[in-house]
């Protein structure tokens, strides 16, 4: 049996694995998941997995020595009985999965922390489509070299869906949010064990007028429910990958003003985790880490989920109100972002076809 072996590694550096790969099934078909519980544990649209042939082995290992990886940097994180998930305790990258197999576990690591891709995976379906209620990233990664990607209600051997699909159930709970009366002006996000809880505000339209303001999109006056919308774009950065675990991060570009922590009903605010007269002010449930001078990442250090930069996590919001992509609340970006970093190129050039093809109108310049 031929083994190949690819470095897998979190942005911090605390975890380096090298990870087997059975040699005649590369490059491994991947299920790019879009499930609620997927979402709502990274704070990312999907999550993309390859199965490991056996175990992940310490960055030493290789052909003649195959040593078992350290796993005690990494923090477990059970949401289900059948599936562990593991996050780097320290950046948060989202790196490995373990089901409950019989009789050893099957182990899978997440694509954006391999070194490399090309030859390794490729994305080949697309899983519990319908979960998002409007497609979410399917809609925007939807042909890979020439390939259309299947895009699955559930599992890979489920129905599939069409582009552009909606669920009869979004239209009929806008309809339902609309009888009761319940404010049309609210969007809440979270993460999986609700540590992370907020909610966003619209931005008013004479402040999204201002082009100093590129991350705000006006509504159109002519139109009554035309609403202010917040910029959204999938970004390719390393540190992105490599904070995450996934290969495409999306985020929401929005004021802080506009993000109202639930326990507190006030804006959230990051103060420095290490200063003690500032740590109590901080949102619970969060733990922060210095990407690179300046640039602090906001994560949950209960279940994992990416939750702000300068932004918010897409996929922290509540798809119920609105679908994952929450078009109501986001204007998606007609260009990817950092492409140039894109360690699946041609992952990245199928997000900026989407993208480009679900554009209704040509992206405001920053």
């Amino acid at each position: 049996m031929s083994l190949s072996y690819v470095k897998a590694s979190c942005h911090c550096g605390l975890n380096a694995f090298q990870i087997p790969f059975l040699t005649s099934k590369l490059p491994q078909a991947t299920n790019m998941c879009h499930c609620n519980t997927c979402r709502h544990i990274t704070g990312e649209l999907n999550v993309n997995v390859a199965i490991v042939e056996g175990t992940p082995l310490s960055a030493d290992s290789g052909p003649e020595a195959h040593n078992p990886a350290d796993l005690s940097h990494l923090t477990k994180y059970n949401a289900s009985k059948e599936l562990t998930r593991y996050f780097c305790s320290n950046c948060s990258a989202y790196m490995l999965e373990a089901k409950d197999d019989k009789p050893e576990p099957t182990w899978f690591v997440s694509t954006g922390t391999l070194g490399r891709t090309e030859g390794v995976v490729k994305v080949g379906h697309h899983i519990f489509v319908a979960d998002t209620l409007d497609g979410g990233l399917a809609d925007h990664f939807r042909v890979l070299e020439g390939v259309e990607i299947p895009r699955h209600t559930g599992t890979e051997d489920g129905p599939t869906l069409p582009v552009e699909w909606k669920a009869e159930k979004l239209l009929r709970n806008d309809e339902q949010h609309k009888e009761a009366g319940e404010d049309a002006e609210r969007l809440e996000a979270y993460c999986h064990c609700k540590k992370i809880s907020v909610y966003l505000t619209r931005a008013k339209q004479e402040e999204a007028k201002d082009p100093r303001k590129w991350w705000l999109v006006p509504g159109n006056d002519s139109d009554p429910t035309s609403r202010v919308r917040f910029m959204s774009g999938h970004c390719f950065c390393t540190s992105c990958r490599l904070t995450s675990g996934t290969t495409v991060q999306s985020w929401i570009i929005l004021p802080r003003a506009n993000v109202i922590d639930v326990r507190t009903s006030l804006p959230v605010a990051f103060y420095d985790s290490k200063n003690p007269d500032e740590r109590s002010k901080r949102p619970h449930g969060l733990k922060q880490y210095q990407s690179s001078p300046g640039t602090f990442r906001e994560f949950c250090d209960t279940c994992g989920a990416s939750a702000f930069v300068i932004d918010l996590g897409a996929g922290l919001q509540d798809q119920e109100k609105g679908g994952a992509r929450a078009e109501g609340w986001c204007f998606w970006y007609d260009k990817v972002i950092h492409p140039q970093d894109a360690v699946d190129r041609p992952g990245m050039e199928a997000v900026q076809a989407g993208v480009t093809a679900a554009a209704t109108v040509p992206a405001p310049e920053a």
